[in-house]
């Protein structure tokens, strides 16, 4: 309480006045708007804690973003890098334009050992994967799967590849030809590739690597897929070259 004309401030109790030294701070305005505004998160949390600043937020964190766990694709570009460099490698002396590899050079879906009729998409996969390796090493790659003409479906696409005889060339010239196997034993994936004369079926060049049966190629290993052979008219013949 103020004590008019006094100009000091006192606390009442029982047994008297209890002078305080101080002005009334909170006689000002601009004081008066200080202190709401320390004390307003305090306030607004159910008076935890008598110190403003004690609740004060805390700065958001930053999280810093995770790489995509890429290692099972990345392992399968380096198998299939790594064949590309042991058949290479292993073609006694051949340029990708000398002898019969300036032929042209077809790749075929990788079998299953145990039915060389079957594959799978790990099967399509290396194959894919391998024509792309062979035609950045210079050699001359043939696609067999070329349509020989564009399919065109609307809403839906454009489409230049196809495994329908009905809609691809029956022949396609070349001298050699890249295939292989591949066979699951426990928790590795064996990788047996060639490289085959069209002619005579000479071995110009092989490679074989081990795989770790990860779940990225345990997948693409369960989707199979068996060739017919009720008839000649389901398969596709790459034509011999004369000798």
């Amino acid at each position: 309480m103020k004590i008019p004309g006094s100009g000091q401030h006192f606390i009442q109790q029982r047994n008297g006045l209890l002078s305080c030294p101080c002005r009334c701070w909170w006689s000002h305005p601009a004081s008066l708007l200080i202190a709401i505004l320390l004390c307003a998160p305090g306030i607004a949390r159910g008076g935890q804690g008598a110190w403003p600043l004690a609740d004060w937020p805390e700065p958001p964190q930053i999280v810093e973003e995770k790489p995509q766990q890429t290692g099972d694709s990345q392992m399968l570009v380096q198998a299939i890098d790594d064949i590309a460099n042991q058949l290479s490698d292993n073609l006694q002396g051949m340029e990708p334009g000398q002898a019969l590899l300036a032929d042209g050079l077809v790749v075929c879906s990788f079998a299953e050992l145990k039915k060389l009729t079957r594959t799978s998409s790990f099967g399509r996969y290396l194959a894919d994967g391998l024509m792309n390796a062979f035609q950045q090493r210079q050699f001359r790659v043939v696609e067999v799967r070329k349509t020989t003409d564009i399919l065109i479906q609307a809403g839906r696409g454009e489409y230049g590849l196809s495994r329908d005889p009905a809609r691809i060339r029956s022949q396609a010239e070349a001298g050699a030809m890249l295939t292989g196997t591949y066979t699951l034993a426990e928790d590795k994936v064996l990788v047996n590739a060639r490289i085959v004369d069209n002619r005579d079926a000479t071995v110009l060049s092989s490679a074989s690597i081990i795989l770790p049966a990860t779940p990225l190629v345990r997948r693409l290993l369960a989707d199979k897929a068996t060739a017919r052979s009720s008839g000649e008219r389901e398969y596709v013949y790459v034509k011999k070259l004369a000798p």
